[in-house]
């Protein structure tokens, strides 16, 4: 219950050997941050025992800094515990997590901070649960270097001014049913050899893609709903290399999921679906290897390959988009085995302006404008498929325009 204000050094100092409480404090307005935490030893490696039963931060109001909020150094698991404090307008980061620390942070809020919510430097493991992170100028929860490793669970991280939460550098973690919501830039943001695993969040509503993997970022993505951004779902660019498993794409202002620039993706039993352009776009120097997933009802192509890209379509099911099932364009030559599209509003499987590649054992029908149209010097391999009741008496194959194959 005290009020701890506006002095020359940081605000309160829990330094080693203490079992500190901190309970229902004020702690505002100095320059070099207002509670440090630290439980290392001179080498800075963690002593969870340095703090006796481990310092406890609890319903604390923590504002106005000229440096971060909470400065946590060196507590191993069990070594600190932050919970239910208000922690606000500080300069730097609301909370630092450094030298091996593995504190426990939940039931916080982080809020209107001039940098991130949260930062995990390497070495370190913090458990995030239940913490509202909003409103920060920059990403809500930071995690870099190797070994930098934090678990997210149910979290609500929103309306930051740059991505919702950011991988870089090697970091590692867990995000886990996590509302991630409204952030000026992607919703989470992976990159330089980053490999979180993103399990059963909410993505949304952001003004960039939802989850973007880019510069060698990787990524496990499994079972998230990820919708309503402003670009596309998932967009993976520039050597970034994720994996998708079972998330559901869908409502994005773009399109579901996006290859590009040198970008790969491995995804398998995804549903794309009510995109505002193609379910699956593959642009450039990219090969992904897309099986057993549901593009469908999008209003473009359910898959459209331009510039050159390449890439393994395999048991996919494209049915009810407004344009080509599949449109290959620009010397972009994919792999189409397997696949059932059916239920287009224009042709199954579209090949223009030197479309290339090979459509072999798929099973194409009931599309409005044909099974296969081929056209404009585009010269593809069509082998072994069913092509069948199309729509309006439109032919199974036409070949037209310029068109080989």
């Amino acid at each position: 219950g005290n009020t701890v204000r506006a002095g020359g050094g940081a605000g309160i100092v829990v330094s080693e050997g203490a079992a500190a409480g901190l309970r229902r404090n004020d702690v505002s307005g100095h320059p070099r941050g207002e509670v440090h935490v630290l439980c290392g030893g001179d080498d800075g490696t963690a002593a969870a025992a340095a703090v006796g039963g481990g310092a406890l931060l609890e319903g604390n109001r923590v504002h106005g800094s000229g440096g971060g909020g909470v400065l946590v150094s060196g507590c191993a698991a069990g070594g600190c515990t932050l919970r239910d404090n208000d922690v606000f307008g500080n300069a730097a980061a609301g909370v630092r997590v450094c030298d091996g620390a593995a504190p426990l942070l939940e039931r916080n809020t982080l809020r209107d901070g001039g940098d991130c919510g949260v930062v995990v430097c390497a070495g370190c493991a913090p458990l995030l649960r239940d913490n509202e992170v909003t409103r920060n100028a920059k990403a809500g929860v930071i995690a870099h270097g190797a070994g930098a490793a934090p678990t997210l669970i149910a979290n609500r991280l929103l309306r930051g001014l740059q991505a919702g939460a950011y991988f870089y550098d090697g970091a590692a973690g867990i995000v886990h049913r996590n509302e991630i919501a409204a952030n000026s830039g992607a919703g989470v943001l992976i990159a330089e050899g980053a490999d979180p695993t993103l399990s059963g969040n909410a993505v949304h509503d952001g003004d960039d893609a939802g989850i973007l993997v880019h510069s060698d970022g990787r990524g496990r993505l499994l079972r998230n709903n990820v919708h309503s951004n402003r670009t596309y779902g998932v967009a993976a660019l520039t050597g970034g290399r994720p994996t998708l498993r079972g998330n559901r794409l869908h409502g994005a202002r773009q399109g579901g999921l996006l290859v590009d620039e040198g970008g790969d993706a491995d995804a398998e039993g995804n549903l794309i679906e009510l995109n505002a352009k193609a379910g699956v776009t593959l642009r450039g120097a990219c090969a992904p290897t897309l099986r057993r997933n549901r593009i469908r009802d999008g209003r473009d192509s359910g898959v459209h390959c331009m510039r050159g890209a390449g890439g393994t379509l395999e048991g996919n099911d494209v049915s009810g988009n407004e344009l080509a099932g599949v449109t290959v364009e620009t010397a972009a030559a994919p792999l189409l085995r397997g696949n059932a599209i059916h239920d287009g509003k224009m042709a199954g499987v579209l090949y223009f302006e030197g479309g290339l590649g090979t459509m072999e054992e798929n099973d194409v029908w009931a599309n409005e404008e044909g099974g296969v149209v081929i056209t404009e010097a585009s010269a593809p391999l069509i082998a072994r498929n069913t092509l069948r009741a199309q729509g309006k008496e439109s032919a199974g194959l036409w070949v037209h325009s310029g068109g080989l194959g």
